[in-house]
């Protein structure tokens, strides 16, 4: 996800004093990051790739984010594990060749009631259509897009 998409994403949703955040597909982890440097009280960011985890490591290290959790850990699996809590805001920027709407459908569980769950996908395709979850908006960035939803419930 680019600077540009980032500062639009976290400017869409407005204040985020103390939410807890998941980072799924965190690659560098700077959207989990910057959600700390926003105001997020907790981010937990999940990547699958020990490489790249060793980078959010450092990043994690060299900003002293004590309120940041890695987890080395593909997201399918993460999501099914004990590790996984709820979250005011899950972020997803999944590589856009492997989007998954059931993976996706299933991160969006975790999304507390009047949470959101932002998905980062190609501008060149829909939103994708995701269980249990409303599409609220998508916006174009070039050639990303940002795609907000909430939970379904029932009253």
């Amino acid at each position: 996800m680019s600077e540009k998409v980032r500062g639009a994403l976290f400017d869409s949703l407005g204040d985020i004093t103390d939410w807890q955040v998941a980072d799924a597909y965190a690659g560098s982890g700077a959207a989990g990051l910057e959600a700390l440097s926003r105001g997020a009280e907790h981010v937990t960011l999940v990547e699958k790739d020990k490489r790249v985890s060793e980078v959010i490591r450092a990043n994690i290290g060299s900003l002293a984010a004590t309120g940041a959790r890695l987890i080395n850990q593909n997201v399918s699996t993460w999501v099914d594990s004990p590790e996984a809590a709820s979250y005011d805001l899950v972020i997803a920027d999944p590589p856009y060749a492997r989007l998954d709407p059931g993976a996706l459908s299933r991160l969006g569980a975790l999304v507390r009631p009047r949470g959101w769950m932002v998905v980062s996908h190609s501008g060149r395709m829909e939103p994708p259509v995701l269980e249990s979850m409303q599409l609220i908006r998508s916006k174009r960035y070039g050639d990303s897009a940002l795609s907000y939803y909430q939970r379904i419930t029932s009253n």
